[in-house]
């Protein structure tokens, strides 16, 4: 054979051995596949739509939706007990059964109740008059509100089933559901900006593929009887009692209220500038929307690989933490060009999207904040190796006494900029107190550099611009 064949069919074994291996490399590489799908479609999607459609209508919805965030917030640390228990050899298969039944149990009963709370509460005028502005309830808000609801709950059900898929390394079929999914959203959202149809249209159609192909992945579920047992095998009470104050109650409860705690950075924002001027929503979403694609496409893949990096500091933590040190720092390098870029091309950014050059400040510290994001990201990952998670509430309540009363006094007095201000600022205590209950794992070295210098530039880039704030 001609040495080119030859050399064409080695490296095609080579890498079909490299896809089907278990090693990190490998897994990196599909969660890093997984993550552009679930990072990048969805903002071209949310592209489109800014673009096409009015902002004070994208202002009503997404004020809806960071109105009922909180629900999903504080049931997100039991999805993260599926993928941490579920790879750890210690855990009786039992009880991984038992885990999935009760996770699915307590979502899908606490999330009906919310959401219909919601609703009824709705039915009253006062409540809508002090949640909503009077440009939201002249523009006729219901609409919105029902999908809403309805979104609210299918993605609560579908990171659910996702969890149990990634659990299991499941990870080509999640690729192949959420290419189709993501490239269906797209083109079905061009295909009906085209034709002219209205936003609610848009989410509507939305709404109807994301909850067609959340019947599929259940289905699909159903048949992995290796882990999905909500039909195969029932528990008594007192199993579900112990699986919660074994499991549970240390683990996914501090997760869960530290999700909480984050609803005054990424949500109270919205549901403060909402009471102003919608569009003004639309404007802040989009841009804090694109910065958390970004930090989800460079370091939202860690989420993967948990029972990966559970399995590999169990067996040697040396080996460990010079691989997760690689993460790190290729992390740090691609923020830091974001931050480059934002610099020199953030202006053209804004006016290309017809948004206010004064945007710019933000943007600036958005790109700080994605920076100091990626220290806090990874040491939660280091903290997560252990079965009590209480050190992550410790920082992210430490956080929210900062935001809280600042988010309420600087985004009504300056918008959009005192938000943002808040929220590098929090970022990064919360960093330094993720840093100091880390350390004693050993697993990231001179990260410590990089804090002390996002520290003294942030306040020095504030000191040059405090004009905004009134000094």
């Amino acid at each position: 054979r001609p040495r080119s064949v030859q050399v064409k069919q080695e490296w095609t074994k080579r890498w079909k051995q490299f896809l089907s291996g278990s090693g990190l490399k490998t897994l990196v590489f599909k969660a890093l596949n997984l993550n552009f799908l679930n990072s990048l479609l969805p903002l071209a999607t949310s592209l489109l739509i800014f673009i096409a459609f009015d902002r004070s209508l994208q202002g009503c919805y997404r004020t809806l939706l960071a109105l009922l965030a909180i629900c999903e917030l504080f049931l997100s640390g039991l999805d993260g007990s599926i993928l941490r228990f579920w790879s750890s050899q210690e855990v009786p298969k039992e009880d991984k059964q038992a885990i999935i039944q009760l996770v699915f149990f307590i979502k899908s009963g606490t999330m009906l109740l919310f959401l219909g709370s919601a609703f009824f509460l709705q039915q009253f005028p006062s409540v809508e008059r002090f949640l909503l502005s009077e440009e939201a309830l002249a523009i006729g808000y219901q609409p919105y509100f029902y999908l809403a609801l309805g979104f609210t709950f299918l993605s609560s059900l579908t990171l659910t089933v996702s969890k149990c898929f990634i659990a299991s390394r499941l990870f080509g079929y999640i690729f192949r559901l959420t290419l189709i999914r993501e490239f269906l959203t797209v083109l079905v959202v061009l295909f009906l900006i085209t034709l002219n149809y209205s936003f609610l249209s848009v989410l509507i159609a939305q709404f109807l593929i994301y909850l067609g192909l959340l019947f599929f992945n259940i289905r699909y579920a159903w048949k992995q009887k290796e882990f999905f047992y909500l039909h195969t095998q029932k528990y008594p009470i007192s199993t579900y009692q112990r699986i919660y104050q074994n499991y549970l109650r240390n683990y996914s409860l501090p997760i869960s209220f530290t999700s909480v705690l984050t609803y005054a950075k990424n949500n109270l924002p919205l549901v403060l500038l909402g009471k102003s001027k919608l569009h003004v929503v639309a404007d802040y979403h989009f841009l804090r929307n694109t910065f958390l694609k970004i930090h989800k496409l460079s370091s939202g893949y860690l989420a993967y690989l948990l029972p990966k990096f559970v399995e590999m500091y169990e067996k040697d933590p040396r080996h460990f933490s010079r691989r997760f040190n690689q993460l790190f720092w290729a992390s740090q390098l691609f923020r830091l060009m974001i931050w480059i870029a934002v610099c020199f091309f953030g202006i053209p950014f804004l006016l290309l999207f017809k948004m206010d050059s004064s945007y710019q400040f933000i943007l600036i510290l958005f790109s700080l904040e994605l920076m100091a994001a990626d220290i806090a990201t990874f040491n939660a990952e280091v903290i997560h190796l252990k079965t009590d998670t209480r050190s992550l509430f410790y920082a992210s309540f430490l956080r929210a006494m900062i935001e809280v009363p600042c988010i309420l006094v600087l985004t009504q007095k300056l918008g959009g900029v005192g938000a943002s201000v808040t929220l590098l600022i929090s970022r990064l205590v919360e960093c330094g107190v993720l840093l100091r209950y880390a350390s004693p794992l050993k697993v990231l070295t001179h990260q410590r550099k990089i804090f002390v210098l996002l520290w003294i530039f942030t306040l020095f880039y504030l000191y040059l611009h405090r004009g905004k704030f009134g000094f």
